[in-house]
């Protein structure tokens, strides 16, 4: 498998998105790696967002602390019609709609962080071509979901937080020991991080079926909330195509 490493600061993720982008354009497999998620990241990466100290650009940090928040949240609402530019250059642009939520468990918080300029992904563009957030449309986000979130707070001076990855049980159970011990462990690879993914997705699949039965939620509440988690199922898994 191929890991894009980011080696130093904004310059250097520039240029290592940028030659990234034109390797993926002229990839034999392309047609493997050439969907919304995948371009929808590079843009984030384009954009000086993704870590310059050295991780591979596909998983989360290996250290919480590169994080201004990272928390579980009760989704109240996401305002879908309004968005906010958060970054613009000549090649890229990335905007966001406004978060609200509730902290329901605390790993990290920076003084920076103001709650209430929570921004989750909305887009990004690439000379010229947009890319949704393929995580708005699989559901993530709903009214009422309960999720794992790592955010960082805009580098350009604005005073935005954005959602830079939802997180697996598996990580945030891996950010929860470094806060426990202070140790760092190795980062998973990104076939195991995916396959975890998968193993999270059937064990919460399971769950919303047995509330279903014992009467819970409707059949209508099990359908909406085990859309994104069949999504996550259908998807290949990304390190073994290239």
């Amino acid at each position: 498998m191929k890991k894009w490493m980011v080696l130093g600061g904004e310059a250097n993720s520039h240029m290592a998105a940028t030659e990234l982008v034109l390797k993926l354009n002229n990839h034999t497999w392309k047609k493997h790696v050439m969907n919304n998620r995948i371009w929808f990241y590079i843009g984030i990466m384009l954009c000086g967002l993704a870590t310059a100290m050295a991780e591979p650009v596909s998983m989360p940090a290996r250290s919480m602390e590169y994080y201004d928040l990272v928390a579980k949240v009760y989704i109240q609402s996401v305002d879908s019609h309004v968005e906010h530019t958060y970054h613009q250059s000549s090649d890229s642009e990335l905007a966001g709609h406004p978060l609200h939520v509730e902290l329901v468990e605390t790993l990290r918080k920076t003084d920076r962080v103001e709650m209430s300029k929570l921004l989750v992904p909305a887009w990004t563009t690439i000379n010229g071509r947009r890319y949704d957030n393929p995580d708005l449309g699989a559901g993530y986000y709903a009214p009422s979901n309960t999720v794992s979130i790592a955010c960082k707070r805009c580098s350009s001076g604005k005073e935005w937080c954005v959602v830079e990855w939802v997180l697996t049980d598996a990580m945030w159970d891996t950010y929860l020991k470094q806060k426990e011990t202070g140790v760092i462990d190795r980062p998973l690879l990104q076939e195991d991080y995916e396959i975890q993914q998968r193993l999270d997705a059937v064990r919460q699949s399971r769950e919303l079926r047995k509330r279903m039965k014992a009467g819970e939620i409707t059949r209508e509440e099990y359908k909406r909330r085990s859309a994104p988690l069949t999504d996550i199922l259908s998807q290949p898994i990304h390190g073994s195509t290239f």
